[in-house]
């Protein structure tokens, strides 16, 4: 007979600690899920830690597979320290919402096309106005700096002082906003994140912050060495009408800059992912960085 039960969230995920966090540097209590390598307690080595945004939706989608990267004869993968940050609480459940606070840098404009897309969602029913309100506020006014001093100032020593940490390798992952705010990161060239990877970053205009970022840059010819930016982008995303064309067009811009007047030392690559489209695209961009960056030839 079938019997209801809760299941222990070690069953769910292997290797897993949970902890929470109050930011002073973003004002903001953040939930933290740190999963080691099966065979971290028993091997005495020290991993690459690779820290990535939206936890709450990264850490249950990706934790899992992660084991059989690790063990793929075909695309073979280092394995990593993987550290999710997310939103307890009630804020789980806003995510969506609140990540726009910690994700888009200041200044980041919004676009009129990609803010029409969600007026359309209130006039279909799929949102309330006034969750579209605080949407869009929260859109208008991002705090990627703030999030940016948290987890450089705050979250990361903890994790090196608690983790057996390689520090000469770690890295960043984040896709969509986390993207955008993932080449915001990497072109603030914080010295604990070497390995940037951003899949398809939400560069909603041809003004956006990291493409602003990434002229300048490279007029002044600041020096990324020792530096990896891995990009990707969904296929669908680039070929099929949507506001996500939006996305397609600013990583086409990035991609050709970078190509034409390269940002100095940065080792930088790119590519496009077959078939997926942008809801399905979290799961294969994390793996494109993965074998970019930490593939078992790559250190």
């Amino acid at each position: 007979m079938l019997e209801r039960a809760t299941p222990e969230f070690s069953d769910l995920f292997l290797n897993t600690e949970y902890f929470e966090i109050y930011s002073r540097k973003a004002a903001a209590r953040y939930a933290i899920w740190v999963t080691l390598p099966p065979d971290a307690e028993r091997s005495g080595r020290h991993y690459p830690a690779v820290f990535m945004p939206d936890g709450n939706l990264s850490l249950p989608l990706l934790t899992p597979m992660n084991l059989l990267a690790y063990n793929d004869p075909i695309n073979p993968v280092q394995a990593v320290i993987q550290i999710a940050i997310g939103y307890p609480g009630p804020d789980a459940a806003d995510a969506l919402r609140i990540r726009n606070r910690d994700l888009i840098p200041p200044d980041e404009k919004a676009n009129p096309i990609h803010l029409s897309a969600f007026d359309r969602g209130v006039e279909n029913g799929v949102y309330e106005a006034a969750w579209v309100d605080g949407y869009k506020r929260l859109m208008k006014n991002g705090r990627a700096d703030a999030f940016l001093s948290f987890v450089t100032e705050e979250l990361y020593p903890q994790i090196i002082d608690r983790y057996p940490v390689s520090i000469d390798a770690c890295g960043f992952f984040g896709y969509s906003y986390g993207g955008l705010f993932s080449a915001y990161l990497a072109l603030q060239r914080p010295p604990m994140f070497r390995r940037v990877g951003a899949g398809s970053p939400g560069f909603m205009t041809p003004e956006s912050v990291p493409l602003r970022l990434l002229q300048e840059q490279s007029a002044a010819g600041t020096d990324h060495s020792g530096r990896h930016l891995h990009m990707s982008i969904c296929e669908r995303e680039l070929t099929v009408p949507s506001s996500y064309q939006l996305i397609a067009d600013g990583f086409s811009r990035f991609v050709a800059h970078q190509g034409i007047e390269p940002l100095p030392g940065l080792s930088f690559t790119s590519e496009i992912i077959p078939l997926e489209s942008h809801a399905s695209g979290l799961s294969p961009s994390w793996f494109s960085f993965l074998r970019s960056c930490y593939g078992k030839d790559s250190i």
